[in-house]
């Protein structure tokens, strides 16, 4: 028989980082494991949208690279992990 989870054994979910502080949501969206993280896109008051990464702790959640500098956002999307390489379509700024 296996055993079903109980509402003791379920983590209660909690924020890691508020990624846009205040009231406004940072609308994690393609949530994703890959390894020893998991990557999402979210929109932050500065970054705008980009790549997130996190292990699961509070000092390492952090935003893996400003694809496109200042507020002016990547938009990752599709992202898929493919054996160690994160592959994700960004959004070109137009010139």
């Amino acid at each position: 028989m296996t055993p079903t989870p109980s509402a003791s054994t379920i983590p209660t979910p909690h924020m890691l980082l508020d990624i846009w502080p205040g009231s406004t949501d940072s609308i994690p969206d393609y949530i994703t494991l890959a390894g020893n993280g998991v990557f999402f896109n979210a929109e932050s008051d500065i970054y705008s949208y980009e790549l997130f990464i996190t292990d699961g702790t509070i000092n390492d959640t952090r935003l893996t690279r400003d694809v496109r500098p200042g507020y002016a956002d990547s938009s990752p999307n599709d992202i898929a992990a493919f054996l160690v390489m994160m592959l994700y379509t960004l959004q070109r700024q137009q010139v």
